[in-house]
């Protein structure tokens, strides 16, 4: 897959009235890329992925993540793109929670987990 854009960017601007918080960015990441998102505060990082992933929209320029438009398919964007997986309780973690009594949180219990409290 290397060489395939799974992130494209053209253009992309937001303005917050008369602020203007992303200038017009081109961005090109490929399957497989680590890329880092450096600026000072205020230069508009946050602004950034929060367009790529459709959580606010550009006053200009588009963006295709994994294939989908963020502004239509926010959720499909958001499904392909988050890497993180789910907390899986260690047996010492689940050790603990029994002689405290305490019983794992819903967020420590991933959907994998084979404990009777989960």
């Amino acid at each position: 897959m290397a060489g395939e854009v799974v992130i494209r960017a053209e253009q992309l601007t937001k303005r917050y009235g008369a602020n203007l918080a992303v200038d017009h960015i081109d961005l090109e990441v490929d399957a497989g890329e680590i890329v880092g998102i450096l600026g000072p505060n205020g230069s508009g990082k946050t602004t950034t992925i929060l367009m790529l992933l459709g959580l606010t929209e550009p006053t200009g320029g588009r963006a295709v993540v994994a294939g989908f438009d963020p502004l239509r398919d926010p959720l499909e964007v958001k499904r392909r793109s988050t890497s993180a997986s789910p907390m899986r309780w260690s047996g010492l973690a689940w050790a603990r929670s029994r002689a405290t009594g305490s019983a794992p949180s819903r967020r420590a219990c991933g959907s994998g987990s084979a404990s009777p409290r989960c």
